[in-house]
């Protein structure tokens, strides 16, 4: 099964929550034939970085605006693919604006998904509203993952390697 990771990712929880679902993936007792794992990050063009209260304030003021992030430009055959796996940053209760207005001009319809997100606090609606996006296809898996930089790695691995595993299964 050819598998491609979309994510976005401010701070790198969701980076790191991507590459290790891909090494999950990767080393699966499942994936005999070692079948093709990409991993694309989403960017947007003007993004600002900011640390700390103005990174929250910030965030927030993205979400509650509804404002659309501009997307850098990409190029991806979405049909080479058997399963999408989606993750991103909660913000605000809601998953980054980058993600949906990525998910908002999903080309495709019919394929097999599966959404992740990296919280803090409070994951809110994030997973329905990633889920929501993806109407057109069939979702198979959903997670969440809360401080992830925090969590011991030997926890964070064996929580990714169950979510696989219902994933491939």
């Amino acid at each position: 099964m050819k598998t491609l990771i979309v994510y976005y990712s401010y701070d790198g929880n969701t980076a790191l929550a991507a590459d290790s679902i891909k090494e999950k993936l990767l080393c699966h007792p499942r994936n005999t034939q070692r079948t093709e794992t990409d991993i694309f990050r989403i960017e947007s063009d003007h993004e600002k970085h900011f640390k700390g209260f103005f990174k929250y304030v910030w965030g927030v003021k993205q979400v509650f605006s509804k404002k659309t992030p501009v997307l850098k430009p990409y190029t991806i055959d979405f049909d080479r693919y058997d399963l999408l796996i989606f993750g991103c940053p909660v913000w605000a209760s809601s998953p980054a604006p980058a993600m949906i207005a990525f998910l908002a001009l999903l080309p495709v319809t019919g394929k097999k998904t599966a959404v992740f997100c990296c919280y803090g606090k409070n994951k809110g609606q994030s997973l329905d509203k990633m889920k929501s996006c993806l109407s057109k296809n069939t979702v198979i898996g959903e997670t969440a993952f809360q401080n992830l930089l925090h969590q011991d790695k030997k926890e964070l691995a064996d929580t990714i390697s169950a979510w696989v595993d219902q994933l491939v299964m």
